[in-house]
C-alpha cells in the first residue's frame, strides 16, 4: 500500500505542501494574532526520520490539498475578481483619457456592441462603473476573508494533533 503511495504522490511531489502551508500560515498572523500554528510534531532525527514523520501525517496531505487548491480553484477565483476590479477601475479613468485629448481617434473600447469612442460615452459608462467598482472591491474583501477562514480552517491543527502537541511538550 505504501509502495502505491508513493508511485502515485511521489515524496517530492507531496513535500511541496509544507512550505506552502508554512508560508500561508505566516500569512494568517497578519489577520489574526492567534493564527493557525504549526500542526506538525517534531520529527527523529535524520533525514529519514523526518521523511517518515512529514509523509505519515494527516497535516501534510491536508497541506497538500491546500496547495492544490490554492493552484487551481482559488487562483481562478482571484484572477476572476481581480480582473472585475481592473475593469471597473479602467471604465472610471476611461473619460480622462478623452478629456485630456488621448481619445480622440486613439483610443477604442467596445462594450458589448457598443464602441466607446467619445468623452460622453466613456462618461456614461464611468457613471455606471462607480458602483460596479464598489461591488467589486467589496466582492474580493468577501473573497479574501472566506479564503482566509478556509485556510485557516484547512492548515490548523485538528483537536488530536494538539492533544500530541500537549503530550510531547509535556514528554520533553
Amino acid at each position: 500500500c505504501v509502495g502505491a503511495m508513493g508511485m502515485l504522490f511521489p515524496p517530492i511531489l507531496v513535500l511541496l505542501g509544507l512550505p506552502v502551508g508554512a508560508l500561508e500560515r505566516r500569512r494568517l498572523l497578519m489577520l489574526h494574532a492567534d493564527a493557525a500554528p504549526t500542526p506538525h510534531v517534531t520529527p527523529p532525527p535524520g533525514v529519514g526520520g523526518w521523511l517518515r514523520t512529514r509523509l505519515s501525517e494527516v497535516a501534510t496531505w491536508r497541506e497538500l490539498g491546500y496547495t492544490a487548491c490554492l493552484g487551481s480553484v482559488l487562483f481562478f477565483a482571484d484572477f476572476i475578481a481581480l480582473s472585475l476590479v481592473a475593469f471597473g477601475a479602467l471604465f472610471i479613468v476611461l473619460p480622462i483619457f478623452f478629456a485630456f485629448g488621448v481619445g480622440t481617434g486613439s483610443v477604442q473600447f467596445q462594450l458589448a456592441d457598443w464602441d466607446i469612442d467619445t468623452g460622453p460615452k466613456a462618461a456614461a459608462v464611468a457613471i455606471v462603473a462607480v458602483p460596479f467598482l464598489i461591488f467589486s472591491v467589496y466582492a474580493v474583501s468577501a473573497l479574501a476573508g472566506g479564503q482566509a477562514a478556509f485556510t485557516k480552517w484547512l492548515l490548523s491543527p485538528t483537536e488530536a494533533e494538539l492533544g500530541r502537541k500537549v503530550e510531547e511538550l509535556s514528554g520533553s
